[in-house]
């Protein structure tokens, strides 16, 4: 596994945000994967909680490739804004 950038960590888990949990019943699924998908959740409902409480600047955003400043500014604002 490779070490991931602080920002790029948190404009994944923004995009994760973006789009809700996802709920996922499917009996193809195996146990490992809905581990996965449960660690994955209960890591999206921690960062929303945390996010309430941050500023624009906690986000780091100088430190993404250009190309992803818009979109990861519009997910801080709306992970701050509790949406």
């Amino acid at each position: 596994m490779s070490i991931l950038k602080p920002a790029l960590i948190f404009t994944s888990a923004f995009m994760l945000l973006s789009f809700g949990p996802a709920r996922v019943f499917s009996p193809a699924l195996s146990p490992s994967d809905m581990q996965t998908i449960a660690e994955i959740q209960a890591l999206s409902a921690s960062i929303r909680a945390d996010c309430k409480s941050m500023t624009l600047d906690d986000f780091h955003l100088e430190m993404e490739p250009a190309y992803l400043r818009d979109i990861s500014r519009k997910l801080a604002v709306k992970c701050m804004s509790g949406q």
